[in-house]
């Protein structure tokens, strides 16, 4: 019953963002790192330099898979027009074995506007999870990853 509420939740959220994103900027993407993989859609400017993202993912550390949805402030900071976005966020995910988890998060992402593919960023990501059901504990979150945005 909890897996079927879980992939409910997550659909849910998933075609709602993906209604929303038609009238915004989207992105979508992959990411790798601890503690797992993730393949992620985002809409850009929901409301003024905050951005949403759904994530769905596998969990090597639990063995199970994952989603979640993350909100991530662009901070506004002179890089001498270097194509860098630096953003602080934080999100809520589930894995599917019955933990849930809070995290806070700062990265960054790298657009390659240099050479000539303004649409593909690479990005790497850092921050705490607190977890708690199944597997209680505190612990971090690191990613690397790409983003195709559109």
């Amino acid at each position: 019953m909890r897996k079927l509420l879980l992939s409910l939740l997550a659909a849910l959220v998933l075609s709602g963002g993906v209604a929303f994103a038609q009238q915004q900027g989207m992105w979508a993407g992959l990411s790798g790192g601890f503690p797992g993989a993730s393949v992620h859609f985002g809409v850009e400017n929901v409301v003024q330099n905050l951005d949403v993202r759904a994530n769905l993912g596998y969990t090597y550390v639990l063995g199970t898979a994952s989603f979640g949805v993350d909100a991530l402030y662009g901070l506004d900071l002179d890089l001498d027009g270097a194509p860098v976005d630096v953003y602080v966020g934080g999100g809520v995910g589930a894995a599917f074995d019955g933990t849930f988890s809070v995290k806070a998060l700062g990265g960054a992402e790298y657009r390659l506007v240099d050479v000539g593919v303004p649409e593909l960023g690479v990005f790497f990501e850092v921050g705490p999870v607190l977890s708690f059901g199944n597997s209680d504990g505190f612990g971090a979150d690191a990613r690397l990853g790409v983003n195709y945005h559109f």
